[in-house]
Parts: C-alpha cells; structure tokens; sequence
C-alpha cells in the first residue's frame, strides 16, 4: 500500500516560504495604511505612459506610438503591454496578491530560496541567505527610488541560475532546462537589458568554470550536452518574449544607446558620436568609487546619501543649522553625482563569505570570486579607465549602457551563495576542526582587519569633500562640521561593522569547537545577517518613505497653468515646460503632448536636435523674459524660433502658477511650404535649422528629391491641410489645393521614425503613398490637387507578427516545463521502485 505524503519532510519548506512572505509585509507594512512610497522614477514612468495607459483602458488596444513626449516617439519602452507572452501572467499574479512594492521584495527572497534549495542547503539557513540578497542596500534603495524594473529582473537571477545549475551540478537535465527557461522568460519580460547584460556576464563564467571541471575530469561530452540543453532553453526563452525583443532591437538602432549619428560635427556639445553607442562622459557618470568600495563592509563610509537624517547632537546642528537642514544634511562624499543610500552587503555577510572562499572548492568556487572581482572592478567605470575603457570599447554592447555601479547588485547574489555554500558544508560534512578554525582566523583578519584599516586607524586622513561641496560651502553650509560629522558617521559605522563581524566568528567558533548545536548556528546566522541588513535598510527606506496616497496625488494634478492650457478644445498641440527640467521631466505629460519628456532612450535624431537647436532657443526664450520682458519682446524671440514652431509649440509655462504664454507662431499640425532647400549632409541640414523659415521652407536631402521635387511647381495660397482624427495609430488628414495648382508639398509636424520597414504607412485616398524625413526630425510629403484625405497609419510588423510568434513559444514553454516535471516525477518514481 503506498503511503500518503510526508508534511513533516516538506513543513520546513512550507514555513520557510511563509517567513518569506511576512518579512516584505512586516518591512513594508505602511502600504496597508493605504501609503506609498514617494518614487521618483515610477512618478516619471506614469507621466511617461499615461496617454498609452489613457488608450488602452479607453480601447483595449495599445497604443504603439506615444504623442505625450519628445514630440512622439516609440511607445515599446514607455507603456505598452505584451499580452500575447501568457507566461507574464506569472508577475501579474505577484502584483496582484501583494501590494506594491511588497511583490518585488516577495519574488527576490523565493528566487533565492529557490536556488538555495536546488543546492540542498538547509531550508532555515536558506532563509537567512535569501534575506541577504534580497535586502542588501543597493536593492533596496533601487524600490525605494523606483527602479521596479531592475529589481524585478533581478529577482528572477537567482531561479535562472537554479536552473542551469540543476543541469550542470544536479545532472537534471529536463528539469533544469524547464526551470532555466521559465525564468528566463520572466526575466527577459520585465525588460531591463543592463541586468540581463550583466546576467549573462555571470552565466559565461559559470560555463567557463564547468568546462575546465568538465576537462579536468575527462567529461567534455557531457559538459557539451549539457550547455546544448541550456542553450535550447536559452532559445526558447527567448520565444515569448519575440515581439518585445524585436520591437527594442528596431527601436534602439534609433535611438541614442544603439543608433549611429549622421553627423560629423565634433563639437562638444554633440554627444552624438560616429560609433554606435553613448558618450564615455554619459555612460561612466555613475562611476563608484574605488575608496567608496568600502561601503561593501561600513555602510556610511562615504556618507549615506544626499539627505541623511542627523539628529540634534550633529556637529552641523551645533553650528545652528536649522531642524529642516540637518535632517536632510548632504553628508554623501562620493564618486557618485548623487546617491539614496549605500552599496552595503552586510558585514556578517561579508565575513562568512571570504570564510567559505577557503572552504568551498570546486567550479563554483572560481565562478562566485571571479565574476565578484570582475563585478568591482567593473562598477569602478572611468575611476578604473585603464581597465573600463577596453570594455566601452571592445566588449560587444557594453556601450550601449550606463551606471556602471549597477553591477554590484549581483554581489548580493554571489556573496550569499558563497556563504550559505560554506555554512552547509560545515554543517553537513565532517571537516578537520583546526582547518576550519584557521579559515576563521583568516577571514576575521581580511574583513576585520579591513574594517579596523580604513574605517578606524585610516579615518583621520581623509578630506571628507566630495565633488558638490564647492556648492554647497556657496549656499552656507559650515563644511568643517559638515566633513566633522562625516567621519564621525564612518567611524561609528567602522565600529558597528566590527561588532557584526565579530559576532558572526564567535557564532562560527562556538560550533567549531562543539558549543553550540547545529540549529543555534542556524538561528544565529540568520537573526544576524537579518538584523544587520534591516537596520541599515531603514535608514534609507524606512517608514518615512511611504506617503499617503493623497499626498502622491498632488504631483500628478494640473497647475494653473496646466488648467488654463487645457481650456483649449483642439488638444494637437504641444508644451514647452520651462517650470520643470524639461529633458528631465515625463510629469507635463500627464496633461499635455510636450516637447520634453524622460526616457532613457530618445530618438538619436531628436537628442540631437534638442543639443544644437531646442536648447540655445530654450536660452534665448529665457533672456527674452527676464530684464522687463515684454509681450512684444517673447512674440518678437519666438518668431525667430523656427524649431520650436515646427514642433506646434502652441503654449510654453515658465511658472506654474501663471497663465502660460501663448505661442501664436506654431505652425500647426500640418501645412505646406512654398520653398524647398535641398541639402546634401546631415550637417548642412542641422546647421540650416537654425536659420530657415519654417512656416514657407523645408529642408530636404538631395537624396529625396525623386519623392518630393515637383516638375513646373507652382504653389497654391490658398491650399489648406487639417488634422481630422488623431490616434496614437492613425492620424488622418484633410487636404485642399486648386484643381489647377501643381502638387503641393505638405510637412507634418510629426516625428519621422523609419523602424524595421518604413513602419508608418501613408495613403492618400486608400492608395500607398511616400513620405520622406525633412528638417532632420519632420515628415513631408506631396499632396495632388483636389480634395483629399492623407492617412498616417503606423503598423510595425515587429509587434504585430511578432505577437503571434510570442503567443506559440509562450504555449511551448508551458509545454516544455509540463515535460520537465513530468520527466522528474518518473525518474523519481523509477528509482524508488528500483530501490
């Protein structure tokens, strides 16, 4: 008679899944206050997407093209939805049963967990290595600020990796390869490229490392089947996730992190460079520091961040700085232009990972230190130039990204698998106790001895400045006491740091030498490993990070002057806001079609416009309106800004509160022009944008002339053209010319964007037309006499066939994980009948 299923063997699983749902829940508990948390990043993406979120409720479609920024753009990195992958429905569920953020804090501690127990460590030491990656600073400072994506993606890592090593460690090929592919799917899903990049850093030294095991143990061929099964799942993952891929992979040859300039012009205003790629100024920005590095083991070595809370006792408070100030003092000194909070690993965390480095051997061992060494140095970006520098330039696609410090998110990961590693082979396996008591020697020395160095014996030699400290001495700062409290917030963390140490080895020693049992190890590790995480998580995420949702509301609504633009009826228009960061700010879109917008990845044409044109006109603006600006001085500054009127810049706020000024030169949706000027360069056209008129000329490339010249043109006065229906995927037009006028010459003041195949469509009538790119960014077109009706349809076969190919694989992937577990629940089956 078979037996029924053992609760007991599997209650440690049960509860250990359970502890990781409290622990985001309790960290997280003003959400069920109904507060949120205050996120930069998610306020900009709502502003971003909320015309494609307005039309997908309104229609149930998405919106491919989104009007709301830049002019219009490409909504595949702002918005839209890839419901044809079914196997999102997995993160919809998350989102559904936890309140954000709790869901993506939940889905990193179970990939941890997961991966943790695909190596048989211990379910409760599981736990206390799943809260070290889940909860290092640098993670969760990312949900504090908004970064959902990345955190997201990183989630999924630890699963992937559970996968491949089921594969290679395990010798579960089919389930490995299931598991593999589910969570690569998932991962490619949530769309962050720079951790997948950085993801598959990772993966190359991991079948790097099984291949010389595989060589040293004469197992070539099984090392081959094995990467040829990850490699079929690899494929496979890719599958769901076609019509998001192919969709970027078109749009990013156009934009500033993967589109080639036309331009020759070496100017250093033009960060457009004739490779593919960003700007070494623009990608190394986010640079950590090499002395930062430090912030790994002594979280406020640097200084936390812009807006550390001091109290009453602070040197700068001594000095008569008000409440408001020191609570929010900018004690932050380091390489980076500004900073939430710490890259903090965890001191405990720190110590038993250097001990199980001596501990563990094998492939695994090479891998975790390896990449971690690579990962640091890395991070360093153009504070290590010498070694970045050969990456940026060499390494396929490393220049299509920034923040170089982002790859230290993955030392969480390495470091708590090498620690819980080491800790179950202590626990499990009988190892000489004088060997052990050695590595413990050795790795106090290196962590402790780290700590005492530069945290203690080193913190009377630094200057305590950092690059804003100029700044900030000009606005009145005291920086003696400021620095003063700096280091005084380094030793004191020095000290803490000490004691975390400390206490993890004595834990360690008191089982080495038979003190304690093997569950108190447990329990101590994980009580310590939580407490030192949490504790300096809340310094820069805690309870005063979440807001009622009121409160968040507030900066969604319309100014005065947002209500009075929107008093206007015909809503095809566009806003300049010089109220905000106009490069820098998606907020105006929750209201209007603007000029500006904040995205990571702009059309290359129009970044450019806006570094040679848009911006100088910005300035000219500016000097109009201040010394006793007048009505007819702003009319008189606008007139002569041809890009801005081409763009339909109809209204521009200065002040929020103040009636916007009302721009009565825009040039409308649509007109024509009497005038081509034809020109044979990218430069020649940049530089003549400056100085056209916009409302009669059109600039055009020698090129084009098959599409747009007229034979015996003869321009009509009195033509017409009007927008008559605007949809994110069809404009439609109403032309009128003389019957016995020539063809006319129409320009859009609508952005020209190519794609994978010309993928805006224009017909005249019904029947295929052409449109050309002029004034660098615009369309044009010719018009026939008559009355006609000029529709712009914009249909990317990237997404719509690419739809249906994600829906196939998404249904083949279910069917490959079916066939993993049914393939482990029979082999299982198999050899307990054969036991």
């Amino acid at each position: 008679m078979s037996k029924g299923i053992d609760f007991k063997t599997y209650l440690p699983y049960i509860a250990g899944v359970l502890i990781l749902v409290l622990i985001p829940l309790i960290y997280m508990s003003p959400v069920f206050e109904g507060k949120q948390i205050t996120q930069f990043d998610i306020l900009q993406y709502q502003g971003a997407s909320s015309e494609v979120r307005e039309y997908r409720e309104q229609t149930g479609e998405e919106a491919l093209w989104n009007p709301g920024m830049f002019s219009g753009m490409p909504s595949y990195q702002s918005g839209i939805q890839h419901n044809s992958n079914i196997i999102l429905y997995v993160n919809s569920f998350f989102r559904q049963v936890f309140p954000h953020p709790t869901g993506l804090l939940f889905v990193n501690l179970l990939g941890f967990y997961i991966l943790m127990l695909v190596l048989r460590v211990n379910p409760w030491l599981s736990i206390g290595g799943a809260v070290a990656f889940a909860m290092g600073s640098f993670a969760m400072v990312s949900i504090e600020a908004g970064h959902t994506s990345k955190i997201n993606a990183l989630g999924y890592v630890p699963a992937i990796l559970a996968g491949v090593l089921l594969v290679y460690q395990r010798k579960k090929f089919w389930l490995g390869a299931a598991v593999t592919a589910l969570f690569l799917t998932l991962h490619v899903a949530v769309n962050h490229f720079q951790v997948t990049y950085y993801l598959l850093y990772l993966l190359l030294f991991v079948v790097l490392a099984e291949l010389y095991s595989a060589y040293k143990k004469g197992a070539i061929a099984g090392f081959a089947k094995e990467s040829g099964i990850l490699l079929l799942a690899a494929t496979l993952a890719i599958g769901p996730n076609i019509s998001k891929l192919w969709t970027t992979y078109e749009y990013a040859k156009e934009t500033i992190r993967g589109g080639k300039s036309e331009l020759t012009d070496n100017k250093p205003e033009n960060s457009a460079k004739s490779r593919s790629g960003l700007d070494w100024d623009y990608a190394m920005a986010w640079s950590y520091g090499q002395l930062e590095t430090m912030t790994l083991l002594i979280p406020n070595f640097a200084g936390g961040n812009n807006q550390m809370k001091l109290d009453r006792d602070a040197n700068i408070a001594k000095k008569g700085i008000p409440k408001q100030y020191y609570e929010q003092a900018p004690t932050y000194w380091g390489e980076l232009p500004f900073t939430s909070g710490p890259v903090y690993l965890g001191a405990a965390l720190s110590f038993l990972f250097v001990f199980s480095m001596f501990l563990i051997k094998g492939a695994i061992r090479w891998w975790i230190l390896g990449f971690s060494i690579l990962a640091i140095l890395l991070s360093w970006g153009k504070n290590f130039e010498a070694f970045n520098s050969f990456f940026f330039n060499y390494v396929p696609f490393y220049n299509k990204f920034r923040t170089p410090s982002m790859i230290l998110l993955f030392l969480s990961l390495t470091f708590s698998l090498g620690a819980m590693l080491g800790l179950q082979k202590v626990l499990t396996e009988k190892l000489d106790k004088q060997q052990l008591q050695k590595y413990l020697y050795y790795a106090l020395g290196i962590t402790g001895g780290l700590v005492v160095l530069f945290g203690i014996l080193m913190a009377g030699t630094y200057d305590y400045s950092g690059p804003s400290d100029p700044r900030l001495s000009q606005a009145g700062w005291p920086m003696d006491a400021l620095q003063a409290d700096r280091k005084a917030m380094l030793q004191s963390d020095a000290f803490r740091s000490l004691l975390f140490i400390l206490a993890s080895a004595a834990l360690l020693f008191a089982f080495i030498k038979n003190i304690i049992k093997p569950k108190l190890l447990i329990a101590g590790v994980v009580i310590l490993l939580t407490v030192d995480l949490w504790a300096v998580d809340k310094r820069f995420f805690g309870a005063d990070s979440f807001k009622p949702e009121r409160q968040l509301e507030t900066r969604k609504r319309p100014s005065p002057a947002d209500n009075a633009i929107l008093q206007d009826k015909d809503p095809h228009y566009r806003v300049l806001n010089l109220a905000a960061n106009t490069f820098n700010d998606a907020v105006t879109s929750f209201h209007h079609r603007s000029i500006g917008g904040y995205h990571a990845a702009k059309i290359l044409r129009y970044q450019e416009v806006i570094e040679n044109h848009i911006n100088p006109s910005i300035q000219r603006l500016q000097q109009a309106m201040s010394n006793e600006p007048t009505q007819e001085k702003i009319d008189r500054t606008l007139s002569n800004l041809p890009v801005l009127n081409m763009l339909n810049t109809k209204y521009i706020i200065y002040n929020p509160e103040a009636n916007p000024i009302q721009n009565r030169w825009a040039l409308g949706n649509a007109w024509f022009v009497q005038n081509v000027i034809w020109v044979n360069s990218a430069d020649e056209e940049m530089q003549k944008l400056g100085t056209f008129e916009a409302g009669t000329e059109v600039i055009a490339r020698e090129n084009d002339k098959p599409v747009l010249a007229i034979d015996n043109f003869r321009y009509d006065p009195n033509a017409s053209i009007q927008l008559t229906s605007y949809d994110p995927k069809e404009l439609v037009y109403k032309s009128m010319v003389d019957q016995n006028a020539s063809e006319q010459i129409a320009v859009f003041s609508e952005i020209y964007y190519e794609g994978g195949n010309d993928d805006w469509k224009v017909y005249i009538d019904g029947e295929p037309a052409e449109h050309v790119k002029v004034n660098y960014i615009l369309r044009a077109m010719t018009v026939p006499p008559g009355e006609h009706e000029i529709k712009f349809e914009f249909v990317p076969r990237s997404f719509y066939l690419g739809s249906k190919l994600s829906l196939a694989f998404s249904l083949l992937i279910m069917l490959f994980l079916a066939f993993g577990i049914w393939k482990e629940v029979k082999g299982r089956k198999e050899a307990k009948e054969a036991a």
